[in-house]
């Protein structure tokens, strides 16, 4: 840079300069996929990059950072936390639907992508830096896994329109199939009072019994082919509905569990519970059926076309009515919204009641206080009673207000009709007045049925989408943590960890359970964490983790803020055993593999150093065996040592261990210890055994919200281990 400003002029730093400009390019193509490539890109990672920033592209994602990695692409996706799902390669690959596939040669593992493209499947590759599509009849073989790849939200949600694109936006080219079908439908529907007009004013008239024959023959096929293409339409619309509920259901979780542990503990389980759900059923309120009926509503007014067509003056009485009809109702639907706001929010109240009832059983026994309870639950529940009951009437109202359109218009229509063939009583025998009079009526029937099953819908869509709205933002106004913003980076960490005057304040407390923390931990360390019990030893692990949020000050994993860390990256390098191990009921092969690409023999040989492969050789299915809930067939100390192997699979940079050796056997204790010593990482511990604490390199105490070493002789840390433990 120094030459450029030195020599602005001089050609001979032309060449130097566009290397420097293409090199810069190429390094920023390697990181940032939605930047076209300026090189070509000739290694397998960088060919593995340039189809997974494509693979991003195509769900939405084009903010997110991809980075490379050593190993294939599966080991690009975990580094770069995108979400994957293992399946078997579908029977037909070439004309099923499917979501966003990613298939591997099963030759020589090659990736390839399998995308929708206008309403057929197409195989695309990277290939000498550019994307490209694979021909029919150069498909390879693949393997019989592959990978689903999906949307999700890029950290944030607005509004209900997001939503709705997430769940249907790459299902354009469906929703124009279901907007020809309904035109279809509603052509077929408007030739009904069409022919019947001229069934009546020129057919009957004429007596000829053929025309006859044939006029009843063609409505007999309008009939049949009306059928069938409302029957493809409910096929789209269960289509749309499933595949875009599938679609929510992951991005809706996906944005829930990077969500700060702060969140959670400031509501109950059973308000984060009716937050989830409040999204998902705004997609069921705001699906394909929502569409169907605003598009009935509007193709309707081709009937109300029909009518002016027929009779004007008519028309002019019947629009009026239906006016006047549906302003009753939209008045009733505004009281009905604000009913079912009240009412979804005691139902919200007792669903978490009865969810902490369930939970807190035994204490409200054990203090007497199952009166008291009772008495809000019996007033919520009568409050909830009385709100329903007017609830009730009101939607039952409106139904029948709606249900009675057509008959009070029909009473409305034959008095205007009467009273004009009154008025011109030597039209009453005219065919062709009859005949439009029979058509006119047909098409206010339609007319009048599908504005009311539209007003009937958008009434129940608005009434409940608006209080679930309120709910859902609960999930969506919450901010991710910044370590799961998209163009947050990944890191390779060791060890070494630093505590900046780190204060830790929990939610409610007065003040921070751990205070003015100013620690140095050494990449490879054994350090022994100590304490009375409630002091903040599992608190300090957490922070390492980055679970718990601090009020001040900084922590530094290997000299970089953690917060500048991706939250799944980093994770992922960190090796964690709480005090209590859940065990998540799938089998031990996927358990252990933790979604990474892990060998058989890997996973038996850290079996068999952990000290557990002998027991699970004994299990009839081995690596098979499906867990239970509550982890059996395991023991309690077999659940820890699977625990143990689990994270020592991810070889981990540091590993955090929160009580480990209570309730093993303490003949297994020293060589448990070694085994962890020999891994080479750094091991921060809460110590309950005085062989913790002699194996240590270093010990800390923590001690009203500070953390300092132990003296040397560690004599008054040993009897309150034993004080504790006793």
């Amino acid at each position: 840079m120094k030459e450029e400003s030195q020599h602005p002029n001089n050609n001979h730093n032309t060449q130097p300069t566009k290397k420097r400009v293409e090199s810069y390019l190429e390094k920023l193509d390697q990181n940032i996929f939605s930047i076209k490539p300026s090189a070509p890109f000739s290694t397998e990672s960088n060919t593995n990059i340039l189809l997974i920033s494509h693979a991003m592209k195509l769900l939405n994602s084009k903010n997110k950072r991809i980075e490379k990695t050593a190993g294939g692409i599966l080991e690009l996706l975990e580094h770069n936390s995108i979400y994957s799902r293992k399946v078997g390669l579908p029977s037909n690959i070439k004309k099923g639907e499917y979501p966003l596939l990613l298939l591997l040669d099963c030759k020589d593992s090659r990736p390839y992508l399998l995308v929708r493209k206008r309403n057929q499947n197409v195989l695309i590759t990277a290939e000498h830096g550019l994307i490209i599509d694979v021909q029919d009849n150069q498909w390879p073989t693949f393997k019989t896994t592959c990978f689903e790849l999906h949307r999700s939200f890029r950290g944030g949600l607005n509004n209900i329109i997001e939503i709705i694109k997430l769940a249907y936006e790459p299902e354009i080219a469906s929703i124009n199939i279901l907007l020809v079908v309904s035109l279809v439908v509603l052509i077929f529907s408007l030739s009904i009072p069409i022919l019947t007009n001229t069934l009546v004013s020129i057919v009957l008239p004429e007596s000829n019994l053929n025309f006859l024959i044939e006029s009843l023959a063609i409505v007999i096929l309008i009939v049949i082919a009306s059928i069938v293409s409302q029957y493809l339409q409910e096929i789209i619309i269960l289509r749309l509905e499933t595949i875009g509920n599938q679609r929510l259901q992951i991005a809706i979780w996906a944005h829930f569990l990077k969500l700060p542990t702060t969140f959670a503990a400031t509501l109950t389980r059973g308000e984060v519970y009716v937050g989830v759900t409040s999204i998902a059923k705004i997609r069921q309120y705001l699906g394909a059926g929502a569409l169907k009926s605003v598009l009935s509503a509007l193709f309707s007014f081709a009937f109300l076309g029909l009518m002016f067509n027929y009779n004007s003056n008519l028309s002019i009485w019947m629009i009026l009515f239906i006016l006047a009809t549906l302003c009753i109702v939209g008045l009733m639907a505004r009281q009905a919204i604000q009913l079912n706001k009240t009412v979804f929010n005691i139902r919200g109240r007792i669903s978490a009641m009865s969810y902490e009832l369930a939970n807190n059983f035994l204490s409200i026994r054990s203090l007497g206080a199952e009166v008291s309870l009772l008495k809000r639950w019996m007033d919520r529940n009568t409050k909830l009673a009385d709100n329903s009951l007017q609830l009730n009437m009101l939607e039952q109202s409106i139904d029948v207000i709606l249900k009675s359109i057509s008959r009070i218009g029909s009473v409305i229509l034959f008095a205007v009709a009467v009273s004009q063939i009154l008025s011109q009583p030597e039209r009453s025998a005219d065919p062709a007045l009859i005949g439009s009079f029979i058509a006119f009526y047909t098409a206010f029937l339609a007319f009048s049925a599908s504005i009311a099953d539209a007003a009937a819908n958008l009434t129940e869509i608005f009434a409940n989408v608006f209080v679930l709205w309120d709910n859902a933002k609960i999930i969506f106004s919450a901010e991710i943590e910044p370590g799961w913003q998209a163009t947050v980076p990944n890191q390779i960490i060791n060890g070494a960890i630093s505590f900046r005057q780190v204060n830790v304040q929990l939610t409610g407390m007065i003040k921070p359970l751990l205070n003015n923390l100013n620690i140095e931990i050494p990449n490879g360390a054994l350090i022994s964490v100590c304490g009375k019990k409630a002091s903040g030893k599992t608190l300090l692990l957490k922070t390492i983790l980055g679970l718990t949020p601090l009020k001040s000050g900084e922590i530094l994993i290997n000299f970089t803020p953690l917060k500048q860390l991706s939250s799944r990256g980093y994770r992922r390098q960190v090796g964690y055993l709480p005090q209590n191990i859940v065990l998540e009921p799938i089998d031990l092969r996927q358990l252990l593999s933790d979604n990474r690409q892990v060998s058989d023999e890997e996973i038996w040989s850290i079996l068999k150093v952990t000290g557990v492969d002998t027991a699970i050789k004994a299990l009839p299915l081995e690596l098979d065996t499906e867990l239970t809930k509550d982890g059996r067939p395991l023991s309690f100390v077999q659940k820890k040592l699977i625990a143990l192997t689990r994270a020592l699979l991810r070889r981990p940079a540091i590993l955090l261990l929160d009580e480990f050796l209570v309730g093993i056997p303490e003949n297994q204790h020293k060589r448990l210890l070694d085994l962890i010593r020999k891994q080479g990482c750094t091991v921060v511990m809460i110590t309950t055994t005085e062989e913790e604490l002699n194996a240590a390199d270093h010990a800390l105490l923590i001690e009203r919200g500070g953390l300092r070493p132990i003296n040397p002789t560690k004599d008054a840390v040993l009897d309150q281990i034993k004080r504790d433990w006793s």
